[in-house]
């Protein structure tokens, strides 16, 4: 699990109206403990209206470079408003150390690789493209970036000064749904603009996409169908409609043992409560990030009982089978359960 370490913020650059790039300064003591792959994240934690929030956000830098974070104000985002409308340089918040299953690792041999990104889905793509092109002379990294209008894409200035550092590796596919430019799509990111991009750059050696749910999957089932397999495409999602398990099990009332840090908690897990928000409750301080299934921050393992998932975009089939679950999502279905935090 990550460790939490407080952080300066050593500036915030307006992006968009709506967005800012947040960089922090890591102390030479620290360096080692944040290392990380492109396309992971961190989580942030910091005091608003008098309660501790933490947000997840992918880091947008290479790995040579300051950790950066890209955040977009979202309609009722607490942490994301705050984020943009407060944080200032020299302010200390808490940030763990990287994490996340979403990631580039170079392998020093010549590749092609496409990102597809949509909104604030940029921001790990940004970091794997950096990557990409500075790993090898023959790299190529080809981008779908998605946006409503000029004015709402994030990163832009950093995205042409990387196309002006390799014009004949870095390419960039504009879509706007909201404005016409010239050179650029008009619409959203679909089947005929994949279609394009195989055309005019053949097909990629393994693809990343970032984004709205919907978009993610109409990008992999295209990809899919293009006999791409499914082992070359990775996502991750900024954006999760709130999809109920299938499973007809009732949540319980139910007594939860969490192991977590050598320690044995006992709480009462009242009906209808995920085992977070329980365990949270109790004052434990167990691991979570975005609660909302699309992170990997609050896996544990059963041990004993079973659980109802209401929302999983992370675990694969076989992980659930081996007992993994998402705490921020899992409800008990026994009135005995227990996991553990540190088997995993």
């Amino acid at each position: 699990m990550s460790d939490f370490y407080s952080l300066k913020i050593k500036s915030v650059e307006e992006l968009t109206l709506e967005s800012v790039a947040v960089s922090f300064v890591i102390p030479a003591e620290l360096k080692s403990k944040f290392n990380f792959y492109s396309g992971q994240y961190v989580t942030l934690e910091t005091k608003i209206n008098g309660n501790n929030t933490r947000r997840s956000y992918s880091i947008c830098s290479a790995p040579n470079e300051d950790i950066t974070v890209g955040i977009k104000k979202l309609q009722g985002g607490i942490f994301s408003t705050h984020a943009v409308e407060n944080f200032k340089k020299g302010e200390a918040i808490n940030v763990s150390t990287p994490e996340g299953r979403f990631y580039y690792k170079e392998n020093y041999g010549k590749e092609i690789i496409t990102g597809i990104a949509a909104g604030s889905g940029i921001t790990p793509i940004l970091s794997i493209a950096k990557s990409v092109v500075r790993a090898n002379k023959e790299n190529k990294f080809v981008l779908i970036y998605g946006n409503k209008s000029k004015s709402d894409k994030m990163f832009s200035t950093e995205l042409l000064k990387l196309k002006s550092e390799f014009p004949d590796r870095f390419i960039i596919i504009d879509v706007y749904s909201r404005a016409s430019e010239e050179g650029c799509f008009f619409g959203r990111i679909d089947n005929s603009i994949i279609n394009y991009c195989f055309k005019k750059y053949g097909k990629a050696d393994k693809y990343f996409i970032c984004g709205p749910e919907e978009m993610i999957k109409k990008s992999s089932d295209k990809l899919l169908s293009s006999g791409i397999s499914k082992k070359n495409i990775f996502f991750e999602l900024f954006v999760s409609k709130n999809t109920k398990s299938s499973e007809l099990t009732e949540d319980i009332e139910s007594t939860i043992d969490i192991v977590y840090e050598g320690v044995n908690h006992t709480i009462k897990n009242p009906k209808s409560k995920t085992i977070l928000d329980s365990a949270l409750d109790s004052n434990i301080d167990v691991p979570y990030s975005c609660q909302g299934g699309v992170c990997a921050a609050c896996i544990a393992k059963i041990i004993k009982g079973k659980v109802t998932m209401d929302n999983n975009q992370i675990l694969t089939d076989q992980e659930i089978d081996d007992g993994l679950i998402l705490v921020c999502q899992s409800k008990s279905t026994d009135s005995y359960l227990k996991i553990n935090f540190d088997d995993v």
